[in-house]
């Protein structure tokens, strides 16, 4: 199978075009801009506004996976217009030409966030319904709802409702947190409650390889994750032994969290099930979250 991944030099996209790779099929990297001279031969450069210039790279291409947008970046730095062309706009260019090509198969990363940000005292699953509360989440959701409408039955679809995804190369506040760890400083998380669910990036590529290889894959939006939620506190502790660092945690009033960047964020739970892909799809897994973190955490000791 011939496979388009867009975004293919960032955290996931790399992931996924090597495992993919290694599955027997033929990866094209596609990427907005090369970074360095290296590039050259590995990643195709696709202007999203101007699709028609590209459309010899979509020549033979079975599926394309969609990865590029923007993403990890607080409401109030984003410039609405600008971030509704890139992660709206140009998702639907491509999809139109993929379409247009006879792509069979679309894959699209959208997020956990089309359902909101928080799951209360229960867990959010492919039932719930969408109410995005920030501008990354309800411009997912229009892509979403968007390529519904563009595709028709000769186009198979899948939106992975992503919680965070981490592993190794991850960055943001993933990578924030096994720096800060590593240190051995003390986190002001003792008395945090809250438990989130998790996708290791090894799990997330092993999932949309499961849909491709589907004979008549049924079309739809799914939440994925890597299992059992977990208290933040819990991950906190296995990341250091994983790290081998002593981890050591005290409390703080919930009021004082708020103050710290993202720490309102840390005090609500986000779990997630994912029952529904892995009924449809006879999908398990291949890593436990305990796994995932170990991996994540080894990579990172090798970049020091």
């Amino acid at each position: 199978m011939k496979i388009m991944i867009t975004g293919s030099n960032g955290f996931i996209g790399t992931y996924i075009s090597n495992y993919l790779e290694n599955q027997g099929h033929e990866i094209l990297r596609v990427v907005r801009h090369k970074e360095n001279p290296c590039d050259v031969k590995r990643f195709c450069t696709l202007d999203f506004e101007k699709m028609e210039a590209s459309q010899h790279l979509f020549q033979a291409v079975d599926a394309v996976i969609h990865l590029a947008g923007l993403a990890h970046i607080p409401d109030k730095n984003l410039d609405p217009l600008d971030a509704r062309k890139i992660n709206v706009t140009q998702t639907l260019n491509l999809a139109s030409q993929a379409k247009k090509n006879g792509i069979s198969k679309f894959v699209f990363l959208s997020s956990v966030k089309v359902l909101g940000e928080d799951s209360g005292d229960s867990f959010l699953s492919d039932t719930s319904v969408p109410t995005p509360t920030t501008v990354y989440g309800n411009l997912k959701w229009e892509a979403e709802e968007a390529l519904r409408d563009l595709f028709d039955k000769k186009t198979s679809f899948l939106f992975v409702r992503a919680p965070l995804v981490y592993g190794p190369l991850v960055k943001a506040n993933f990578l924030s947190l096994l720096k800060i760890i590593n240190t051995g400083l003390p986190l002001p998380l003792r008395s945090v409650q809250s438990y989130r669910s998790l996708l290791f990036v090894g799990n997330l590529a092993d999932a949309i390889h499961c849909y491709l290889i589907k004979d008549n894959p049924e079309s739809g939006a799914y939440l994925l994750c890597d299992g059992d939620a977990q208290s933040i506190p819990a991950i906190c502790h296995f990341l250091g032994e994983s790290l081998n660092r002593k981890v050591r945690l005290f409390s703080v009033p919930k009021s004082f969290l708020s103050w710290l960047p993202g720490g309102s964020k840390l005090t609500s739970s986000l779990v997630i099930s994912d029952s529904t892909f892995r009924s449809h799809f006879s999908w398990d897994p291949p890593f436990t979250l305990n796994e995932g973190l170990a991996e994540t955490a080894k990579w990172y000791l090798t970049r020091q």
